[in-house]
């Protein structure tokens, strides 16, 4: 079976919590033993790396990015700092997308030989099924946490070129009430409903005609591959990762981020070429179960394992 240790790690750079967190991480590993410590996400790769630092036997690190890291004033300064101080410590890391593994490269002192790309996979046998109602109106919608980067804003506006139309926002998150007031003042808010968070938002994400990631940075767009599972037609922005998931006129549809009324034709396009996005929709559906299958995803994180203990990748060491 599988023990869980509950170790608190705070959710961004705090020097007292973050010293606390390491050194019950520091606690579980040694009484542990483990050969390999997987840590994901970059406060989680910043709380174990400190964990081993100044120790003599140690487990090997690898880390899962599965974001950028956060640029705001003062941060990508601390984070290089940060990173040049514990790479030593880093044996690999895996990257979700090679628009994150090239920012990595680029940003920090990081060789690209010390970097596998591993796209996030899913298990896409456990979806439902699309399930719309014959004549039902023409439904859009997006699902996302309701922060500034992930563009629910541009949708937004994009829903008032297409006055016709519904749409739906599933997520929560700091901008709520923010989006909120958006919708009213574009005159839409009786048009958009907002659900807040779903356990399950694949149920509600089958009812409709269209889907919309309208990202201004995102590192891979796990939500785009989830629904393109679905066979449902998507709509991505040239961005980060999503351009290594959507073919553009092939298993999607790719549009520049921040410009609502080409998120808006690319909506109206699908409306009005059912029988070609359709198409479009089942190739992105085979296209899932081909490349971002969950056994594929555990397969080659197995591989970077047995490597990393070998030595046969690069090490920090």
């Amino acid at each position: 079976g599988i023990v869980s240790f509950p170790v608190s790690v705070p959710a961004s750079f705090h020097p007292a919590q973050s010293l606390k967190a390491a050194a019950r991480f520091r606690h579980v590993w040694s009484q542990v033993e483990p050969d390999i410590l997987h840590l994901h996400g970059w406060q989680a790769a910043l709380v174990g790396r400190l964990s081993v630092l100044a120790t003599g036997s140690r487990p090997r690190i690898i880390i899962t990015a599965h974001n950028f890291v956060p640029t705001a004033r003062g941060s990508t300064f601390a984070s290089r700092i940060s990173e040049g101080i514990l790479q030593p410590v880093t044996d690999h890391i895996i990257a979700v997308s090679k628009a994150l593994r090239d920012d990595l490269v680029t940003r920090f002192p990081i060789a690209a030989t010390r970097i596998s790309i591993i796209h996030n996979g899913i298990d896409y046998t456990s979806l439902p099924e699309r399930n719309r109602e014959p004549g039902s109106p023409f439904r859009i919608g997006t699902v996302a946490r309701l922060s500034a980067e992930k563009g629910v804003d541009t949708f937004i506006k994009a829903i008032s070129y297409l006055p016709d139309m519904d749409a739906v926002i599933v997520g929560d998150g700091p901008c709520r009430a923010e989006l909120a007031n958006l919708a009213e003042e574009a005159g839409v808010a009786k048009r958009i409903r907002f659900t807040g968070h779903l356990n399950r938002p694949a149920v509600e994400v089958a009812t409709w005609d269209a889907f919309v990631l309208a990202s201004t940075r995102e590192a891979f767009g796990i939500a785009i591959v989830e629904v393109m599972g679905q066979g449902i037609p998507v709509i991505g922005t040239r961005v980060g990762g999503i351009p290594e998931i959507i073919e553009d006129g092939v298993t999607g549809l790719l549009v520049k981020p921040g410009d609502p009324e080409t998120i808006a034709d690319a909506i109206r396009w699908i409306a009005e070429h059912p029988t070609d996005a359709a198409l479009m929709a089942e190739s992105a559906r085979l296209y899932v179960r081909q490349q971002f299958d969950v056994t594929r995803m555990v397969r080659d994180t197995e591989c970077v394992y047995t490597t990393v203990v070998s030595g046969r990748i690069g090490s920090g060491e």
